[in-house]
C-alpha cells in the first residue's frame, strides 16, 4: 500500500483535527487487522500565520510539516 492521503475541512482548526484523528483511528484500526504499517507525515494548510503545530495520531503526537511535504511525486509547500 502505497500513498495514502486524510482530507478534511471545518469551520475550525479544533474541528478539523478532530475529524482526521478520528478517520486516522479508523484507517490504524483496519491496518492492524489488515497487517498494513503506514509512514506517517503530516500537513496543515490554513490562511493563519500560525496553524496547528500536531495532530494526534493512534495515541501519538505527529507533528505538522511547516515547510514542504512530498506526495505523489508532487511537492506540496507553505506557498
Amino acid at each position: 500500500m502505497d500513498d495514502v492521503a486524510l482530507w478534511s475541512e471545518g469551520k475550525s482548526e479544533q474541528e478539523v483535527a478532530r475529524k482526521l484523528s478520528e478517520a486516522i483511528d479508523a484507517a490504524l484500526g483496519w491496518a492492524r487487522e489488515s497487517g498494513v504499517a503506514f509512514k506517517t507525515e503530516a500537513m496543515f494548510l490554513s490562511r493563519r500565520k500560525k496553524p496547528m503545530e500536531s495532530v494526534r495520531v493512534g495515541g501519538y503526537e505527529v507533528q505538522f510539516n511547516q515547510h514542504a511535504t512530498i506526495w505523489l511525486g508532487i511537492w506540496i509547500d507553505s506557498k
